[in-house]
């Protein structure tokens, strides 16, 4: 709506401008009233009228639709088959986990870890390592996981990390944990 306002201001500017250059001659340089009023009434009518339209198509009637619960089918309408809303998966949330020295973490693909305490090395596949995102680096077997980073596992191919320490993690997604035996 002020995008029509800033066009209307303008518009009526360049108007006063042109019509006050064709009324004014070097000999008469004065408006007469009565033909300022002329001009103001047939903008006016046209500036109404716009806003007339604006306000009729912002205010057309849009079809009402039943709300639905996810999972339950769509009101039917004669001659077609019923349509099921998908129910969405929940998203899964950060979980604190603490793991013992020795035990081994197996992420699953699109899982995030942060190393809150302790000590871990990264265990890579053969497609690559632990995506360090804090860094901007691939954490390949071996190398020490730098604690508050958050890492990320690209493929459910067996990375993870080896616990060396008494540790805290936050971790969002599926995973597995493996005891020492």
């Amino acid at each position: 709506m002020s995008r029509k306002w800033f066009w209307l201001v303008g518009l009526l500017c360049l108007g006063m401008a042109f019509f006050q250059a064709q009324a004014t001659t070097p000999q008469d340089p004065l408006i007469s009233l009565s033909y300022l009023e002329l001009r103001f009434n047939t903008l006016r009518e046209e500036v109404k009228s716009w806003i007339q339209e604006a306000m009729e198509s912002a205010n057309t009637p849009q079809t009402p639709t039943e709300p639905t619960t996810p999972g339950e089918p769509l009101p039917e309408t004669p001659g077609t088959d019923p349509v099921v809303v998908p129910t969405p998966e929940p998203t899964p949330t950060w979980e604190v986990i603490s793991m013992k020295v020795g035990e081994t973490l197996i992420a699953e693909g699109g899982c995030e870890i942060i190393l809150r305490a302790g000590k871990a090395y990264a265990i890579a596949s053969i497609n690559g390592g632990i995506a360090n995102l804090t860094q901007g680096v691939d954490l390949t077997t071996g190398k020490e996981i730098p604690t508050n980073h958050l890492l990320l596992v690209p493929r459910s191919d067996g990375r993870g990390m080896k616990i060396l320490d008494l540790s805290y993690l936050m971790i969002k997604g599926k995973y597995t944990i493996q005891a020492t035996p």
